[in-house]
């Protein structure tokens, strides 16, 4: 986030000075508001209403990010849209091969803010897909169920049960407990965060996770921020959810399907491109109708339909994360043009492979 704050602020040519301070209290807020000297602005999230305000009688106003509550009284707003987290885990888990969800409950209104938010639009997406859905727990005291509780649950829902919780950590919490009791993950269970932290990539067992796009949410900070100091007031900015980074808490390297088994490894292989149909069944030594039907029992969706989500996906991480033009992505994306790969990029996702580049890098 930080990072986005400081190239959007070079590449308007602005001459801030940028203090990072991650500490979330409101000590550390007294202190930052103090050394301020106006016209400055903070961003971040607040705690106790009383730092913005101190914050006002000295002059200085507030970017508030929103992370998971509703916006207080802030100057100005920035926050991750909850509709579009809640579309993305749900979208995720049902072409993944869900044939149930499980979802954690929010917190109370008002606290519940966006969480709300996210949590009503995973479950509206689920009555959509016709997919079984029920609340694994309510946030309480710890957000850990007990383990009998769980076991209960996991006998109930349809196998392969979709998990989607609210941070990374939980994810991590539930696959432990998951695997405590015998429930094997990813066959019978796929685990999906959100946030696509550093544990999300370092857990023991790494965790898929909804892509919240920082850096983006900082450039929106920063501009926030820009129309403030120019003396107007911005109205709040929500930054979407951009799919899923895929890792093993929902890839099912270990099928018990032979042909299943055989496709997913070929498909998953990071220094290929992603195949063709036809190239798949004959790596598993199926014909496409054959194929198509192994996919259909075990992962409940076809194999064309598969490798499109996986070559989106890959999309999205070159796009992100290298310089490679539309055309060289799109043959790592197992895609014949560029023109083809914008086409399916913006139907999935609503926007070209060019403004996803842009907005993720703050260009």
């Amino acid at each position: 986030m930080l990072r986005g704050v400081m190239d959007y602020a070079a590449n308007q040519n602005l001459d801030w000075s940028i203090v990072p301070s991650p500490d979330r209290n409101i000590d550390s807020d007294v202190q930052r508001i103090r050394k301020a000297r106006p016209p400055a602005v903070i961003i971040g999230r607040t705690g106790p209403e009383r730092a913005v305000q101190y914050a006002r009688s000295h002059g200085v106003k507030w970017v508030q990010w929103a992370y998971d509550g509703s916006p207080g009284e802030g100057d100005a707003a920035i926050s991750f849209d909850p509709i579009s987290i809640g579309h993305a885990a749900a979208d995720y888990l049902h072409r993944a091969g869900a044939r149930s969800f499980a979802v954690q409950g929010p917190v109370p209104a008002p606290q519940g803010g966006s969480r709300q938010a996210r949590h009503e639009a995973f479950m509206r997406a689920a009555e959509s897909f016709g997919t079984p859905c029920q609340v694994v727990f309510q946030e309480r005291g710890s957000p850990i169920p007990y383990l009998d509780e769980l076991r209960a649950f996991c006998n109930t829902m349809p196998h392969q049960i979709g998990f989607f919780l609210y941070h990374d950590d939980m994810a991590e919490h539930m696959i432990l407990m998951l695997r405590d009791i015998k429930v094997d993950v990813p066959n019978e269970a796929m685990v999906l965060g959100c946030g696509n932290s550093a544990l999300a990539e370092s857990a023991q067992f790494s965790i898929s996770s909804v892509n919240l796009p920082y850096y983006s949410l900082g450039v929106a900070g920063a501009s926030q921020a820009h129309r403030l100091l120019a003396g107007t007031t911005p109205d709040p900015v929500e930054v979407p959810a951009m799919g899923v980074v895929e890792r093993g808490s929902t890839l099912v390297h270990a099928h018990g399907d032979r042909v299943v088994n055989a496709a997913l490894r070929n498909a998953m292989h990071k220094n290929r491109p992603i195949p063709s149909v036809n190239e798949l069944a004959r790596y598993c030594a199926a014909d496409r109708r054959v194929l198509h039907a192994h996919f259909q029992r075990w992962l409940a969706t076809t194999p064309k339909a598969w490798l499109m989500e996986r070559a989106v996906h890959r999309a999205c991480r070159l796009l992100a994360e290298t310089d490679m033009s539309l055309t060289e992505i799109a043959h790592q994306c197992g895609i014949k043009h560029g023109t083809n790969l914008s086409l399916r990029f913006k139907k999935r996702f609503g926007m070209s492979p060019t403004s996803y580049r842009a907005q993720v890098r703050g260009v």
